[in-house]
């Protein structure tokens, strides 16, 4: 029979029922854009569910889904705007809540490969 438990004697490298985020590693302030005079609130990345964020990797457009208050992506995939609008609102996004720096690794080489 297996059990739940964490037995004493057990050496645990992470233990995810009680890690926290450290404050350097959450952003200040939300991001907000406005579009057509509302004014759209988008989570931090690191806080959308790991399984919807596997989602979001095959479909990038799905970002809005899981980011967004759900009447506020209503809202906004029926807002029509050009492509180079659509890739600033992306850039900006991964910019506040430094994206490239965490993706980057250390001193910017990128993430180890062994």
């Amino acid at each position: 029979m297996t059990t739940n438990n964490v037995a004493d004697s057990v050496k645990i490298a992470l233990n995810l029922d009680t890690v926290e985020r450290r404050p350097d590693e959450v952003a200040t302030e939300p991001f907000r854009f406005v579009i057509a005079g509302r004014m759209i609130q988008m989570k931090d990345p690191q806080a959308i569910d790991w399984q919807d964020m596997l989602r979001i990797s095959q479909d990038v457009s799905s970002l809005f889904t899981f980011a967004m208050e759900r009447d506020d992506y209503l809202f906004f995939k029926r807002q029509n705007f050009p492509m180079w609008k659509m890739d600033r609102l992306i850039t900006s996004y991964q910019e506040h809540y430094k994206l490239d720096l965490r993706m980057a690794g250390p001193n910017g080489q990128g993430l180890p490969t062994s």
